[in-house]
């Protein structure tokens, strides 16, 4: 359980420190970024996730009809 915690504070601070230095997060930080930019960013992050969330059930599903067919024909 330790080493699995760990390893998520790991992850986490690799994240951090590939975002950070980011353009974009730079201006939040620094306040010079417009209100418009910063609703346009939203808006796309929220159409983002919700086809990424869709794509990835396709995928599993595309998977799942893959393995059937596989099996039925396996020797």
């Amino acid at each position: 359980m330790n080493l699995q915690l760990k390893l998520l504070k790991d992850a986490k601070q690799t994240s951090v420190e590939r975002v950070h230095p980011h353009s974009f997060l730079k201006r939040c930080r620094a306040k010079s970024i417009s209100l418009d930019k910063l609703k346009l960013f939203l808006v796309h992050q929220g159409l983002y996730s919700s086809y990424f969330k869709h794509w990835i059930l396709q995928e599993k599903r595309t998977q799942a009809r893959f393995d059937y067919y596989a099996r039925s024909i396996a020797f």
